[in-house]
Parts: C-alpha cells; sequence; structure tokens
C-alpha cells in the first residue's frame, strides 16, 4: 500500500472538520433550545408567583403527595421529567429559583381532588 496524495490527505481533513463543525452546530442548536425553554419557563412562572419567605420545597411536595396520594416516582415524572426528583429531593438535592417556582406552583395550583 502506497502513501495517501495531499489531495487526498487533505479532503479527509477537511470532511473531518466539517463532521466536527457540524456536531457543534447541533449541540448549540441544543442548547439554544433548552436556553429558549428555561426562559419561557421562568417568565411564565416568574411573572406574578413569589416565593413565599421560607418556603421549603421538600415539605411542600411531602404535603402534595400525601394530600393527593400521588407516588413520588409519578410526581417527578409528571412534573419534572426526573422520577428520581422526590427521592433527590428527600437526599438533600437542592433546587435552583425556577425549579423552586415550579414545586411553588403545582402545590399552590393543584387540584382539590385527584
Amino acid at each position: 500500500m502506497g502513501q495517501m496524495a495531499p489531495a487526498d490527505i487533505k479532503a479527509r481533513k477537511l470532511a473531518n472538520y466539517d463532521q466536527q463543525i457540524e456536531q457543534a452546530r447541533a449541540r448549540l442548536n441544543k442548547l439554544i433550545r433548552r436556553r429558549n425553554a428555561w426562559e419561557a419557563e421562568w417568565d411564565a412562572l416568574n411573572g406574578s408567583l413569589d416565593l413565599p419567605e421560607g418556603f421549603d420545597p421538600l415539605g411542600a411536595v411531602e404535603a402534595f403527595l400525601a394530600d393527593h396520594g400521588v407516588k413520588p416516582a409519578v410526581f417527578g415524572r409528571q412534573y419534572f421529567s426526573d422520577p428520581k426528583f422526590v427521592f433527590d429531593l428527600r437526599q438533600g438535592r437542592q433546587l435552583n429559583e425556577l425549579n423552586q417556582r415550579k414545586v411553588y406552583a403545582i402545590v399552590r395550583h393543584a387540584p382539590s381532588e385527584t
């Protein structure tokens, strides 16, 4: 087998760069979509929803689960797309402000019966 021609080496290298650029564009587009979704969610919750002083997300979730007979994994999956959400809270998971506001909105606007 002989060595590759310089033109073939160049073409292969450029194709590799093109592939890396496309992968980077896909990652960037995913980040842009996540940012836009986060911003929309924040705006929807932030407008008229102030957290009460000393709000306890874990306590609020535990009360919600008890009052509505919802299983922890179901709550986490339904509201946070994370079946381990409640279990992680019980283990000390700290929530960012957006997720604290989401918990507050969920328990505040929960239906009176399930």
